[in-house]
């Protein structure tokens, strides 16, 4: 179930930070060597029913590089250089910290340490801020270590912090303005709602409404459930329009969900709250 929930609070997560292009915009600038350094912290308290409650706290701390320049395209470089993690689950406390010696030499630390040495390699596309990565994460689905699920997960969704680090405002858009998009996978439903607060040069803020909703087959150690999700989160951003790159995101989102699993059915309900800087 600790999979389970990580996986939701994923999802909420990479659905409301995908975007599709709309309008004229002149898309994405980069520059060959140019580094991003991205800061993302998520908070999150989750009901699990039957009096289980867990919480999961985490900083990660990624380095973006640009590696090549091309077109309508760049490929870059991606890798994750400091973790924190806290998760509390009916009092049975686990913790990391990248940055404690003591942490990274033990059993637990040296599997998540591992981590940060991956470097993924992605693609990120000019004009509609589409990323592709060309060397996947494995997630790995080990009960007795959900810390490193946590990391493996968190390593696997990459590719929605890379694209959140971009944001394409359609040209042409006024103070007051709002827009809409659309994505579907499978029976699962996002329709992100946008609207332009302000504009102060080239800096735009831009207030975000996601409601995601459907169902979704999963596979967990050999066995399929069902997730069936109508989940709804809100956040903002700031955004260089000159540029497409992403200053800061805030998203408040809830998990309201049933997992139905060999016959049985469970709802968990909670709150992921997520802040990411991009420098």
């Amino acid at each position: 179930m600790k999979k389970t929930i990580l996986i939701l609070s994923l999802f909420i997560s990479a659905a409301s930070m995908a975007q599709k292009n709309t309008g004229d915009s002149k898309g994405i600038v980069l520059a060959k060597d140019q580094k991003i350094r991205i800061i993302s912290t998520t908070e999150q308290e989750t009901d699990l029913g039957m009096g289980m409650q867990m919480t999961n706290n985490a900083k990660t701390e990624h380095n973006i590089v640009v590696k090549e320049v091309q077109p309508d395209s760049f490929k870059i470089s991606s890798s994750v250089v400091k973790m924190q993690m806290h998760t509390d689950m009916m009092g049975k406390v686990m913790d990391f910290d990248s940055d404690k010696k003591e942490d990274r030499e033990s059993e637990l630390g040296k599997s998540l340490s591992a981590e940060l040495d991956k470097v993924k390699t992605m693609t990120i596309y000019r004009k509609t801020g589409k990323v592709t990565a060309e060397k996947i994460v494995e997630v790995k689905t080990d009960d007795a270590d959900p810390m490193s699920m946590m990391t493996n997960a968190a390593g696997a969704n990459d590719d929605a912090l890379v694209a959140g680090a971009f944001f394409l405002v359609p040209a042409g858009k006024k103070v007051g303005d709002s827009w809409t998009d659309s994505s579907s996978v499978e029976k699962m439903k996002t329709v992100n709602s946008y609207k332009l607060l302000s504009l102060d040069k080239d800096i735009a803020t831009v207030s975000l409404t996601s409601h995601i909703a459907g169902t979704s087959a999963m596979e967990m150690m050999g066995m399929q459930f069902d997730v069936t999700m109508d989940t709804n989160s809100t956040g903002q951003l700031t955004v260089n329009t000159k540029t497409a790159a992403v200053k800061t995101r805030t998203l408040v989102g809830d998990i309201n969900s049933t997992v139905d699993m060999s016959g049985q059915s469970q709802v968990v309900t909670g709150k992921t709250k997520t802040t990411i800087s991009y420098e």
